[in-house]
């Protein structure tokens, strides 16, 4: 039996870890959305409980979080899993009936998921365990215009920050070798012109995987950093050892039940911005939606 599971190990262990987290970010006085019950305490909730799991692939992670929290905890909960495959969606939709589970798979792109409800539907929790560079974002995004009280995501593959980095970098090649000059004299050129990350792409212009590397912490940085605006408590941190995933940070938020925003937090994410010259993926999928702060 053992030597059955060690194939699954990886995944029952970040399973077993997004489980603890949601409790761990579940403290008393936090609500569901039109809900007066305290959040996640067994037995208190008569409510429907709104659970989406974006990017829900085999779905182990889904089934567990509607176990443990419909079966062990006695709540009142309606869970939907989103993915693309629709095999793998079929397959999940059948189990969930044979088990009388209130569960409902879709096949759509997250970002397409319930398009004919206006985001009415509210959500209480969402997750999205590597849902793929945008993807991410996406989730977010869905988890944001649908009120959700708890965030957890583990992206994965962050492509698109690294394409804008990589343009940064490909265009002050170009500059530089028009400006002519000693390197010193090549950056004071360009920075009268106005291309003002000059020192910052300095740090990542030589080798891909700093590039690379940089793009990842600056993309999950904006991430938490829109969810804060918006009135989260975020933290990102390491959910499982690297020797499971190589992807092992999750970003984990609970809307704050004030709904307190630091001015300071909306400063800091445009001078971010200005300093890299580059536009997160999330900020425009707010803008697309009407939903950003400005």
């Amino acid at each position: 039996v053992v030597l059955i599971l060690l194939p699954f190990l990886g995944q029952f262990v970040q399973v077993q870890q997004i489980l603890n987290f949601l409790l761990a970010v579940s403290p008393k006085g936090i609500q569901f959305a039109g809900s007066t019950n305290s959040l996640l305490i067994p037995g208190a909730r008569k409510d429907v409980i709104n659970i989406a799991d974006f990017g829900c692939g085999s779905a182990h992670l889904t089934f567990a979080l509607h176990w443990v929290l419909q079966e062990m905890m006695g709540l009142n909960v309606r869970t939907y899993g989103v993915d693309l495959q629709q095999h793998l969606i079929n397959k999940h939709n059948n189990l969930a009936r044979n088990l009388s589970w209130n569960l409902q798979f879709d096949d759509a792109p997250i970002i397409e998921w319930l398009p004919d409800d206006n985001y009415k539907t509210k959500l209480d929790v969402v997750v999205a365990l590597h849902a793929c560079d945008v993807a991410t974002d996406q989730a977010l995004l869905q988890a944001l215009v649908r009120d959700s009280k708890i965030i957890l995501v583990a992206p994965c593959c962050h492509h698109h920050l690294n394409q804008q980095l990589h343009k940064q970098v490909r265009s002050l090649n170009a500059m530089k070798a028009k400006a002519g000059g000693t390197s010193y004299n090549k950056i004071k050129r360009l920075e009268a012109i106005g291309h003002r990350q000059t020192e910052n792409l300095a740090l990542i212009k030589y080798d891909s995987i700093l590039k690379q590397q940089t793009a990842d912490m600056l993309t999950d940085w904006f991430r938490a950093h829109i969810l804060r605006a918006f009135g989260y408590k975020v933290e990102i941190v390491e959910f499982v050892q690297s020797k499971h995933t190589g992807k092992n940070l999750l970003i984990r938020a609970h809307k704050r039940p004030d709904g307190f925003v630091d001015p300071a937090i909306i400063e800091e994410y445009v001078l971010m911005k200005e300093k890299w010259a580059v536009t997160p993926h999330l900020e425009t999928l707010l803008r697309k939606n009407n939903c950003w702060w400005e």
